[in-house]
């Protein structure tokens, strides 16, 4: 009596069905991702063409040419405006009850904590298929998509923003294991610990 049936736990026994010790799905200490410091430079990379666009624009205005100066206004203005508002309005919270990312006005993407099955790498190329590899250097974007099972993204996190550290932590948090960095990533995918605790539940 109490021996385990089939190589398995006992189902009679107290207890069965429940997580083994030292296992749990996720962290959910409250817990909040901040864009880097090292965002800034990006910030400052785009101040040079908005200042130059905003330049433009007084200066087309002082001619009469109010149309057109409204034009170079109205690009220059969010280009200077809008980084440095994510960089301080921005964050990703994970709490009990949701992870959820924050842009500047509003949440852009949310779910339980448990729902978040891999954060996979990602690569943005901003400019058309004409181009080949060789050609893209700072017209790529890279980052991580935080993914549900069936592969439907929840949020992305750019690497110019958000430390592939931070990601990491968060990661773990998640019950999630892997590597970020390197080339290529393979990414973070549902932990042992995690997966063997979801069975037993």
């Amino acid at each position: 009596m109490g021996e385990s049936t089939a190589g398995g736990p006992d189902p009679q026994l107290p207890g069965y069905g429940l997580p083994e010790p030292g296992f749990q799905r996720v962290n959910t200490e409250p817990f909040e991702l901040r864009p880097q410091a090292r965002a800034w430079v990006a910030i400052v990379g785009l101040w040079v063409p908005a200042a130059i666009l905003l330049g433009t624009g007084l200066f087309v205005a002082m001619g009469g040419y109010f149309a057109a100066a409204a034009v170079f206004t109205g690009i220059g203005l969010p280009l200077a405006v809008m980084p440095p508002a994510y960089f301080f309005r921005a964050r990703v919270r994970l709490d009990d009850r949701v992870i959820v990312k924050v842009g500047i006005y509003r949440r852009v993407g949310w779910c339980a904590p448990e729902a978040v099955a891999f954060i996979a790498p990602y690569t943005t190329r901003w400019a058309g298929s004409r181009w080949s590899e060789d050609d893209f250097g700072p017209l790529e974007s890279h980052g991580y998509a935080f993914r549900l099972t069936d592969g439907t993204p929840i949020f992305k996190l750019s690497s110019t923003w958000w430390s592939e550290e931070g990601i990491w932590q968060l990661g773990t948090r998640l019950g999630l294991e892997g590597a970020l960095g390197g080339t290529p990533s393979s990414g973070m995918t549902i932990s042992e610990v995690r997966r063997r605790s979801n069975r037993a539940e």
